[in-house]
């Protein structure tokens, strides 16, 4: 009878040594993945910024446009970037989001 109790305390001792390395395994994995996703995240943000102010200098220049001149082929195409770079920033913002959800939920799920 003490050898079996003796045996099924060696194995919850194993048992609890392989939950907790899994355990840290997981939450490493995790904090790789949650520093992977924050520098794509910080990539978008920066695309970001560089397609606005891309399309804040094509805007400018639409402007410009309107009040010398009538619509021509040049006054059309800067009209479809325009359009390009705000689909482009829209598209930005929502795996910004999105990405931002995910991490959130990680975070929440390592947490309980």
């Amino acid at each position: 009878m003490g050898k079996i109790l003796q045996n099924q305390c060696q194995e919850s001792q194993v048992i609890g040594q392989f939950l907790i390395t899994l355990a840290k395994t997981l939450s490493s994995s995790l904090q790789k993945a949650m520093t992977a996703n924050n520098q794509k995240i910080e990539n978008i943000l920066g695309d970001q910024q560089e397609v606005m102010a891309a399309v804040e200098k094509i805007e400018t220049d639409v402007n410009e446009m309107k009040k010398g001149m009538h619509h021509d082929d040049k006054y059309t195409k800067l009209e479809t970037d325009i359009k390009a770079l705000q689909d482009r920033r829209s598209l930005d913002e929502m795996l910004w989001k999105f990405n931002t959800e995910v991490c959130n939920a990680s975070i929440e799920v390592v947490q309980t």
